[in-house]
């Protein structure tokens, strides 16, 4: 049978509509009973969310899917933070141990461990706030050692306090995006699941109502079970190029019916045919770079099923590299 269902988030919400408005025009004719398109619509809002009503009365309900990307940008974002203040702290650490040194040395010593710095080194460690707490510690006890004025970094234990501070809060938001996207992740794995069991509830039940060779099965989104499974050829393909000097072409193409797998991507010399380079994507895109400069070339893109099926190749799109 060539009627399996899509895994991707993209593709499978096109057939939940295809098979909705299915649903809709021709529920009642076939006696559709245990799939209508309330039920539909309710795997739809759960992994798209529901729009905002007129003047935002009531306000929209984000979707799984928009909740997941949030989380996403979240947690790359708060990641950024504690990173941001890990180098902070450390330029400050480094500052404090370098305005130390004519005290307690060059070089590690037990010397040292008055000033909270253990571990047998002076290397700033990656995320410095232990080190940072002991130089705060020990500057509130030796105020006399501060440098207030010292530029760009006053090393003072007020400063370092701060910083040390700084840096377990960002650590402790960027531990928290983690589990907030692990969360969204979750429900939006569970959502899209919730999507692929309503149509395989609809196609268990159209299999019931209509025969296996049935035009019909087209209008819910679905080959007929005597069909083919391999992909549908790629259409299209466009590509767009990178800045001047890039050498970069960035090639888009729409989904592929059955292209479960991905796709393959394949840049030609238009002169010679020669092959210039080459990509398996999971996605409807791809990136080359490095291509030959000022050089004209020929891109065609085939789409890659289960059980090593492959479509034949799109109409090529020929281009000159930038």
């Amino acid at each position: 049978m060539s009627q399996r269902i899509e895994i991707a988030c993209d593709p499978l919400v096109q057939h939940l509509r295809v098979a909705q408005g299915g649903v809709v025009r021709l529920g009642a004719a076939l006696k559709i009973k245990q799939n209508d398109a309330g039920s539909f619509q309710l795997v739809l809002d759960r992994l798209m969310g529901i729009p905002a009503g007129p003047s935002n009365n009531p306000p929209a309900v984000p979707g799984a899917k928009q909740l997941w990307d949030e989380g996403q940008v979240t947690k790359s974002t708060k990641t950024g933070l504690y990173r941001l203040e890990c180098s902070h702290g450390r330029a400050l650490a480094g500052a404090a141990v370098d305005l130390l040194k004519p005290l307690f040395g060059k070089h590690y010593t037990l010397a040292w461990k008055v000033t909270g710095i253990t571990g047998n080194s002076l290397a700033i460690p990656t995320d410095p706030s232990q080190v940072l707490g002991g130089l705060g510690v020990y500057f509130s006890k030796h105020p006399e050692q501060e440098a207030p004025n010292q530029k760009p970094l006053p090393i003072t234990a007020a400063a370092c306090q701060a910083a040390a501070a700084a840096i377990l809060a960002a650590a402790e938001a960027s531990k928290q995006s983690n589990v907030d996207a692990a969360t969204a992740q979750i429900e939006f794995e569970a959502a899209k699941q919730a999507g692929r069991d309503r149509l395989m509830a609809l196609r268990e039940e159209l299999s019931h109502l209509i025969p296996d060779d049935s035009p019909l099965w087209y209008a819910f989104g679905f080959d007929r079970p005597i069909d083919s499974d391999e992909p549908t050829i790629v259409q299209n393909l466009a590509v767009e190029k990178g800045a001047p000097g890039s050498r970069s072409l960035y090639p888009h193409w729409d989904d592929s019916r059955r292209a479960f797998v991905g796709y393959r991507a394949t840049v030609f010399d238009a002169a010679t045919g020669e092959k210039v380079a080459e990509q398996l994507v999971p996605d409807t895109h791809a990136q080359f770079t490095d291509l030959p400069a000022n050089t004209t070339v020929k891109i065609i893109v085939t789409a890659r099923g289960h059980d090593g099926k492959e479509s034949d190749p799109c109409e090529p799109f020929i281009i000159a590299v930038p």
